[in-house]
């Protein structure tokens, strides 16, 4: 339940789910909040859990909750807020006791054991207990009274046990928006209405009138009672699901052969399928019946199919002369928002009408719930507004009108009498509502529990009734099928017992505010009907005595009198108890749970015209809340180990022995014939039963793609990669608990070529005895015992011979018992003393099988993952683009300077460190790119602006650099790398670790696939990419210099030159370098389409292309070229891709690989790879050139082609 602070434009919680916490535990929540109303964004402060008020968090996600309050305040930008207080309710402790009361099966596998459950302590029935085996549901067993707790398991053969108790269902609740219906809004509104009229609720509460009743009725003269003579009763077909079983001759709505049928077969009561209205409710039939002019009426009970509405049609009795064509079962709305079977009674049931009459209508004001009240106003309300709901015919079928806002939690006031001469029904709903989402029944069925009175019975005066509104088919139904023999031949005068009930409970009139009399000759009652409880699920019902005519005269003291009161509980079964009669045993305490939460109430009377409802006050809060039943509820579990851990799955059958009569064989005497030898037998068998295995990390080969795990999904870090699978064996592992079975599995690749998966497996793992050992659920429900395990396998197997797509396929090594058992004198089966297993058995099993799929693949067992490759990035090289190399614009350079502290005696022009002051250099060149500072060897960072936030320096983007106060040392040596000149070119870092070991080449040239490696004396590195220009050097921090300590001997090689082999350079020692590349310097364009030359090292048996993407300054594509690769090439493949733009101007174009992984499931998977930006600029001269001196003569590619 949820109380909210509302106001009018401010944001609210709108809905949300709520699961309860067991009682004294912290395991519930709040889940699935959404906000509305206010101006988003919104922010969320939840406060409570505890008296204290210790709770505090923000989001919209609440777990690991107690017991408690917990408010919610929604604040949006405007800062206005609303508080939502939600109550988590906590399931009570439950207990039981059970023991092994016999344990021959644990040493003897030719004997059982026997489990008893003592005791039981628990709130609701029925109640459940499950008995699992190795994981496996073994047996199950239903307490449907107090008193059926105590149960013995019997015959329970060697194995590892699982007692669950459970107590009834789980319920949590869940708050949803009903915006548009009946003018309610979502969220919790507190609403009072005092002296509530009975035209508003004419006005604005719903009709109801289900017709759906397990029994029909007909007294004599009417249908089958006419001609029986008598009143009998017959039942309808309709089963608690909804259906209707038609072909039971037994059942009134059978469809077949009127010969063949039970009920009555003098006339044809069925008349087929006609399509004769499209609304449920409607009085229109196939033919017109005979008419009426009293209340007899010999076509009573004849029915049709209307396939428009997908129901059945029946004629029957509306009142006392009408007949008409009724709906059965009725589920969808109508216009007042309820399903009706009959739009008669909603047009002439209820009206609203004045007070009129003192005497007639007399109240009680002022009423306390104590036993005392104020006195009996004689003037209170006469003639106001239509302030008395009065129904006005004396209807057949019983029909109500419910409040069309719902409501959790209420007290609900009204005085009520009936001035017809007549002792029918007179009643107040309680609660209903419709089952929209079919979660407690069928779809769109309507429930009610309701209050009402008879005067007519002595024993049932006051009863508390579920679904009897003509609702009888969805009440409490028996273990019996509901479809009974009640032929023509039985008779059933009264709906036999045992099969369909409503009662909840039932008092006699000692109990009742009413006699045993007519109500025009009795007075006014008041009634209280006050709902509570987290989930509402408590009432107490609280009555006067009669006051009026015949009752305690005008004026007189009136209270609650306590003799009358009523109080149950939806959760308590206990509680559904009358003086006269109770729920009946079969009767599920889970069924009235539907009630829980927000629900409708109303007033209803059954052929009880004249029946009034005045002065009606009704203070509650509208909530959207509903329950819903989870699986099981509130339970624990206790565990048996009936078993030896050598023998457990062994089996013997007893020893046959030697009968030594037979011998001579079948002869009579004196008639010999050749002996039979009969030997003791004796069969052994060894029945291994493996654990289930769920894992996460794999896939199935039937999943959907979007499912399917890819290696790139999990850890590649470093030299190596790491591919995380997580099992569970959740069934049958006792054996691996006691170590006579391990776990294993194998990864096969899949082999395209063969279209199947390999026999040999890339990789191996077997697991020890597992230590994570945990209780195992189904749902809520715990089996067993499981066993989890993670593991992390090194993919760099995966990826030899061009293989991605691969098999998990679990199983088990297990060992062999039966060579460590015998016999003993006694016929018992044990294992020998001090043995130990010598054989062991692979479960693994790689023949062909129907089942199998690709080879190998057992769709039931067996787990799949792909582990594609990245696609190598193309190599680019052009010559269309010029790279100035001979200008200074592209040298890097290297600045170093000491930190100097202190005063000159002259002029100096090296900035001097002064404590609290800004230390500022000039670089002796200016430049227009970026810059680098080593500091001591340390790599420093550059600050985005002057206060020195986000780096350790500014550089201001010509020459100047600044660094806070403080930060320098005298003597700090620093290294500064830039490009001097007035172009924006930047340069490239590249770091590299020395790996272990330091691979040793014959000659320079064969290190090209090593990025660093020795030729035994000098040390060689190879640079990502070709630098233009000179390079910088730092080894851990401390700069190299080119010429002395390093040369550039080739395009991308470095020779180290004083740093020589043996240890110039250490394992785990960093390499630092500074240069300038294409990625960095802007090329200019030497004709009007400029190509790049891709190198790509290409796969034969993918589909693979090149993309070439031309992005300007706005970093938009202007320009795309794709070049699809000869699929049956192995190696290098040069391709020429056009790099074309719209207009002069500056550019960047990168190359994207593209790689097709075909799958199993025929779907596509796509991995790519991107070269870094190029930048390059496309001058005017070229562009607009028309005489062709900027484009290459040999220049053949068509403008087609450029597009």
């Amino acid at each position: 339940m949820a109380i909210s602070t509302y106001i009018p434009g401010a944001p609210f919680i709108r809905s949300y789910d709520v699961s309860p916490t067991t009682q004294g535990a912290n395991n519930g929540s709040i889940l699935n909040v959404t906000i509305t109303g206010g101006t988003a964004p919104y922010t969320v402060v939840w406060n409570g859990g505890t008296p204290a008020g210790s709770y505090t968090t923000t989001g919209l996600t609440l777990t690991n909750l107690a017991s408690a309050s917990y408010s919610g305040t929604v604040t949006d930008t405007q800062l206005s807020a609303s508080t939502t207080v939600i109550i988590v309710p906590a399931t009570p402790v439950v207990a039981f006791t059970a023991s092994t009361t016999i344990s021959a099966c644990t040493n003897n596998i030719n004997k059982f054991c026997q489990i008893t459950v003592s005791a039981f302590t628990h709130t609701q029935w029925p109640f459940y207990y499950n008995l699992y085996k190795d994981g496996d549901l073994f047996d199950t067993y239903v307490g449907r009274e107090s008193g059926d707790e105590f149960y013995v398991f019997d015959d329970l053969p060697q194995g590892f046990y699982t007692l669950s108790a459970y107590d009834g269902n789980m319920v949590k609740y869940r708050s949803t928006p009903i915006e548009g219906v009946g003018g309610c809004v979502g969220g919790e509104i507190a609403t009072s209405y005092t002296g509530f009229s009975g035209e508003y609720i004419f006005k604005n509460y719903d009709f109801y009138q289900p017709f759906s009743k397990g029994f029909i009725q007909f007294i004599s003269g009417r249908g089958p009672g006419a001609i029986t003579g008598g009143t009998v009763n017959f039942p309808t077909g309709l089963l608690k699901n909804g259906t209707i079983d038609v072909d039971n001759p037994y059942a009134w709505f059978y469809t077949g052969d009127t010969g063949n049928r039970k009920t009555d077969s003098t006339f044809n009561w069925y008349m087929g399928v006609s399509a004769a209205t499209t609304q449920e409710g409607v009085d229109i039939g196939p033919t017109a019946l005979v008419s009426t002019t009293g209340s007899d009426n010999t076509e009573s009970g004849k029915f049709y199919w209307n396939p428009l509405i997908n129901k059945f049609v029946g004629y029957d009795c509306l009142d006392d002369t009408n007949f008409g064509w009724v709906t059965f079962n009725p589920s969808t709305h109508n216009a007042r928002n309820n399903p009706v079977s009959s739009h008669y009674y909603t047009a002439s049931t209820f009206s609203a009408h004045h007070l009129d009459s003192a005497t007639l209508y007399p109240t009680v004001t002022g009423l306390t719930t104590s036993s005392t009240g104020t006195s009996v106003m004689s003037s209170a309300f006469i003639n106001a507004t239509r302030n008395r709901l009065t129904s006005q015919i004396n209807n057949i079928y019983p029909v109500g009108m419910v409040s069309t806002c719902e409501y959790t939690n209420y007290v609900h006031e009204m005085t009520l009498n009936s001035t017809n001469g007549d002792d029918d029904t007179i009643g107040v709903i309680l609660a209903a509502m419709r089952d929209n989402d079919g979660v407690f029944g069928p779809r769109g069925a309507s429930s009610e529990l309701a209050l009402f009175f008879r005067a007519s019975s002595a024993t049932g005066a006051v009863q508390v009734r579920y679904n009897n509104i003509s609702n009888t088919a969805y009440g409490f139904t028996g273990n019996t099928n509901p479809i009974s023999d009640c032929s023509q031949d039985s008779k059933c005068t009264t709906q036999p017992d045992g099969i369909l009930s409503t009662t909840i409970l039932s008092n006699d009139i000692t109990k009742s505010p009413f006699s045993v009399a007519n109500y025009n000759l009795q007075g006014s009652v008041r009634i209280r009907v006050e709902r509570h409880g987290v989930l509402g699920e408590n009432f107490k019902i609280q009555m006067t005595d009669q006051f009026g005519i015949a009752g305690i005269p005008l004026g007189s003291t009136v209270g609650y009198n306590p003799a009358f009161e009523i109080n149950f509980s939806l959760l308590d079964k206990s509680t559904w108890s009358g003086n006269t009669a109770s729920a009946e045993s079969y009767s599920n305490s889970q069924e009235l749970q539907k009630f829980l939460g927000a629900q409708r109430v109303g007033y209803y009377e059954s052929s009880q015209d004249d029946s009034n409802w005045y002065h009606i006050t009704f203070t509650g809060t509208q909530t959207t809340v509903t329950s819903e039943l989870e699986e099981v509820g509130p339970n624990t579990s206790q565990t048996f180990d009936l078993y030896s851990s050598d023998t457990v799955g062994l089996e013997m059958t007893d020893t046959v022995g030697v009968d030594y009569s037979k011998s001579f064989g079948d002869a009579e005497v004196g008639k010999s014939e050749v002996p039979r030898i009969q030997p003791t037998i004796k069969v052994e068998m060894q029945t291994t039963e493996f654990p289930e295995v769920k894992m996460t990390g794999a896939t199935k080969i039937a999943d959907i793609t979007e499912d399917y795990t890819v290696l790139t999904d999990y850890i590649m870090t470093g030299l190596t990669s790491c591919m995380s699978f997580n099992f569970e064996w959740t069934t049958n592992t006792v054996d691996m608990i006691n170590g006579n079975m391990y776990a294993k599995y194998d990864i096969y690749p899949f082999l395209a070529t063969e279209n199947e998966f390999s026999t040999n497996p890339i990789i191996t793992r077997i697991f020890d005895r597992p230590t994570k050992v945990t209780d195992s659920y189904v749902g809520r429900k715990i089996i067993g015992k499981k066993i989890s395990v993670s593991d992390c396998v090194d993919t760099s197997p995966l990826n030899l011979g061009g293989n991605y797509q691969f098999l998990i396929k679990p199983s088990f090594i297990y060992t062999d018992k039966l060579e460590n058992i015998e016999t003993t004198s006694c016929a018992t089966y044990q294992p020998f003393t001090a043995m130990t297993h010598q054989t062991w058995y692979d479960s693994l099993d790689l023949n062909d099988s129907p089942a199998n799929e690709y080879g190998i693949y057992n769709k039931e067992t067996d787990f799949y993952f792909i582990a594609p490759t990245t696609p190598p990035e193309a190599n680019v090289a052009t010559s269309n683009f010029i790279y100035s190399e001979s200008t200074g614009n592209i040298r890097l350079y290297n600045q170093q300077m000491e930190v100097v502290s202190g005063t000159t005696s002259g002029t100096t022009s090296t900035p001097i460190l002064t404590s609290g002051m800004t230390y500022t250099f000039v670089l002796d060149y200016t430049t227009a790119g970026s810059i680098q500072i080593t500091l001591n060897g340390l790599t420093l960072f550059q600050a985005s602006d002057s206060t020195w936030s986000d780096g350790d320096f500014y550089f201001d983007g010509r020459g100047v650099v600044t660094f806070p106060p403080d930060t320098l040392e005298q003597y700090d040596i620093m290294n500064i790398y830039y490009i001097p000149g007035s172009n924006a070119q930047s340069y490239y870092i590249e770091n590299y670790t020395i790996p272990s070991p330091i691979p040793t080449v014959t000659t320079a040239t064969d290190g090209t696939a090593n990025s660093f490696y020795t030729n035994s004396y000098y040390y060689f590195y190879q640079t990502k990419l070709n630098p233009r220009g000179s390079i910088g050097m730092a080894l851990n921090g401390t700069p190299l210099l080119d010429g002395t300590d390093f040369v550039r001997v080739s395009g991308r090689t470095v020779q180290f030159l004083t740093l020589t082999e043996p240890g110039g350079i250490q394992v785990n020692d960093i390499l630092t370098l500074f240069y300038v590349t294409d990625i960095t310097l802007r090329g200019v364009a030497n004709r009007q389409v400029p190509q790049v030359s891709a190198e790509y090292n290409s796969n034969p048996i993918f589909n693979e292309k090149l993309i070439l993407d031309v992005i300007d300054v706005s970093g938009n594509t202007v320009h795309q070229d794709t070049r699809l690769l000869s699929k049956n090439t192995f190696g290098i493949q040069t391709v020429l891709l056009n790099a074309k733009v719209p207009k002069p101007g500056n550019y960047e174009y990168e190359i994207t690989s593209v790689r097709d992984y075909k799958l199993l499931n025929g779907k596509t998977l796509t991995k790519m790879n991107k070269t870094s930006r190029h930048p390059f600029e496309m001058p005017a001269s070229v562009f607009y050139d028309a005489s062709g001196a900027f484009i290459e003569n040999n220049n053949t590619t068509s403008p087609s082609q450029y597009t």
